[in-house]
C-alpha cells in the first residue's frame, strides 16, 4: 500500500486480469488519493510484496497441511519456499 502512490495500476498488478473499468475506477482512486476506497476495492488477485520471517518447523508444518490444497497458489508458494532456503532438506512431507 505504501507505494501505491508511485505509478498507477496495471493489469500486470493483478493475478488475474480486472476489468477495465475497475482499473481505471482504481487508479482514478489513487490520484483522488482516497487511500480507504482503494483498500476496500482492490480485488483479491491484488499481488504484494510481503517478507515473512519462520523457522522451519513452522514451514514443514505448513508445507505438510497444504501439499494437497485446492487452491493452486499454494503448490506453488511450497515450490517457492523449497527454491530459496538454505536446508531444503529439512521441509520433508512426512
Amino acid at each position: 500500500m505504501h507505494t501505491m502512490p508511485k505509478r498507477p495500476l496495471k493489469q500486470g498488478d493483478f493475478e488475474h486480469p480486472i476489468p477495465a473499468e475497475t482499473l481505471a475506477h482504481l487508479n482514478d482512486l489513487i490520484a483522488d488519493k482516497d487511500w480507504k476506497q482503494v483498500k476496500w476495492l482492490l480485488p483479491e488477485s491484488f499481488l504484494q510484496r510481503r517478507i515473512v520471517c519462520l523457522n522451519y518447523m513452522t514451514l514443514q508444518r505448513m508445507i505438510r497441511q497444504r501439499a494437497t490444497h485446492k487452491l493452486e497458489e499454494w503448490p506453488a508458494f511450497i515450490d517457492q519456499v523449497r527454491g530459496q532456503v538454505s536446508h531444503p532438506e529439512f521441509l520433508k512431507e512426512d
